[in-house]
C-alpha cells in the first residue's frame, strides 16, 4: 500500500501522481467543463 493505510488513499495518491508526471511533460487534456465537474464529484469523499 505505499505506507498508505487504506487502498483508497493509494489511489488518490497514484492519480494525483499521474497527473503530475503528465503536466511534467506537457500533456494537455481538454474535456467540456461539465464532465470535469461531475468526475471531480465522483472522485470526493463522502
Amino acid at each position: 500500500l505505499m505506507g498508505h493505510k487504506s487502498i483508497s488513499s493509494t489511489e488518490v495518491y497514484t492519480k494525483v501522481f499521474a497527473l503530475d508526471v503528465a503536466a511534467r511533460h506537457r500533456v494537455q487534456f481538454a474535456m467540456p467543463e461539465a464532465d470535469a465537474v461531475a468526475l471531480m464529484k465522483q472522485l470526493t469523499p463522502r
